[in-house]
């Protein structure tokens, strides 16, 4: 599985416990797509 490569993160929110951004990816096949990303201290979660 080749990686997707990042071309933009915007950050949503800042807390204390909880980040969320969006990143702009470009997909292997050349096709570009959004990844909602929640970060925590303790793990990551794209969704």
């Amino acid at each position: 599985m080749l990686p997707e490569k990042k071309l933009s993160s915007q950050q949503i929110y800042r807390g204390r416990a909880v980040n969320l951004h969006l990143d702009t990816v470009e997909k292997p096949s050349g096709k570009k797509a959004t990844r909602e990303v929640v970060e925590h201290s303790a793990c990551i979660a794209a969704v």
